[in-house]
Formats: C-alpha cells, sequence, structure tokens
C-alpha cells in the first residue's frame, strides 16, 4: 500500500506554503479536469501518492509562467 500525504505535506515536499499549495492545486484541476493526481480524495480531503506528487511536479513544469 503506497504512503498518502494530505495537501500539507506535499506543500513541505515542493517548498510551498500550504495555502500557496491549495492554490496551485485548484488551479491545475482546473487546467488538467481528468487528470487523476489531482483528485483523489479519501472522505472530504485531498490525498497525495508519491507518483501524484511526481505527476504534479511534472503538470507545474510543462505550464508556461
Amino acid at each position: 500500500m503506497n504512503k498518502m500525504y494530505e495537501i500539507k505535506d506535499v506543500a513541505i515536499r515542493l517548498n510551498r506554503h500550504p495555502r500557496t499549495m491549495r492554490k496551485d492545486i485548484k488551479e491545475l484541476q482546473f487546467k488538467f479536469p481528468k487528470e487523476s493526481a489531482l483528485h483523489t480524495k479519501i472522505g472530504k480531503r485531498l490525498r497525495f501518492t508519491d507518483q501524484h506528487i511526481e505527476r504534479i511536479i511534472e503538470l507545474c513544469s510543462s505550464q508556461p509562467k
């Protein structure tokens, strides 16, 4: 079983503030509505695996600034 991370844990791993990370995830969800790495929920909360975090990094780096 993969370890699941909360958004605050992802923010720490990516050197972001949790509030900024939440905003960035919402923007990515809007731009990539079918991306499963951005929509995995357990209960009401988003959860992320290591693979999801890698995919988020890829999505962020592929976007024009």
